[in-house]
């Protein structure tokens, strides 16, 4: 009596299926938790982004922070007067509020620049004097700046200022480190004549 051959392709050929389906939901799960962790990781890392605010207040901490030595001061421009009237970026780094960095260009002053370089610091806090400061008539006759955009350390902030002949500071959420510290002028306060001033840049680590 002959025999009918059965054919089986024998237990290996299922447990190959079953590790390759395995495999499969494997991949979905970390798909899955892929997607969770980047929903869940993108607000705390947005949290952890250095935030900038402006203040007529003195801030805490300044008292006990470091004053950042300006090694060079660059600017888009400058106003020649005389040989006698220092209107160059250093005139904005120099401790007196009396001289002032005045732009020179034939507009208002929109778009210029004035940028300081020091020694790489943790730069946490920036004193400023806008407009003209050798007089409250003068700080009304030239144009002070409104809102600025601050380049320090690979961040950017666009800042706006009060039209007030009275310190003003920038205070950094945590210190940037950087060796350079760029000051865009934006928007204006336009006073008679086109000269956008600013008399006194300080920075502080911290």
């Amino acid at each position: 009596m002959a025999r009918d051959d059965v054919r089986s392709d024998g237990p290996g050929a299922g447990m190959f299926i079953a590790f390759i389906l395995e495999c499969v939901a494997l991949m979905m799960i970390c798909v899955v938790l892929w997607e969770i962790y980047a929903k869940i990781s993108a607000p705390a890392e947005q949290a952890l982004e250095v935030q900038a605010s402006v203040t007529s207040s003195i801030p805490n901490g300044l008292n006990n922070a470091g004053y950042i030595g300006i090694n060079d001061a660059q600017a888009t421009s400058e106003l020649y007067q005389s040989d006698d009237i220092d209107n160059s970026p250093y005139a904005a780094c120099d401790g007196y509020t009396e001289s002032s960095w005045q732009e020179g260009t034939e507009g208002e002053g929109y778009g210029e620049r004035i940028e300081f370089y020091f020694d790489e610091s943790n730069v946490r806090y920036v004193k400023l004097a806008l407009g003209n400061w050798r007089s409250e008539n003068r700080y009304y006759a030239n144009n002070r700046p409104k809102t600025m955009t601050v380049d320090v350390g690979g961040n950017s902030y666009k800042l706006d200022f009060e039209d007030e002949m009275e310190l003003q500071y920038i205070v950094f959420s945590e210190p940037i480190k950087a060796s350079d510290i760029q000051f865009t002028i934006d928007d204006i306060y336009l006073g008679q004549t086109h000269d956008c001033c600013i008399s006194e840049i300080t920075i502080y680590e911290g």
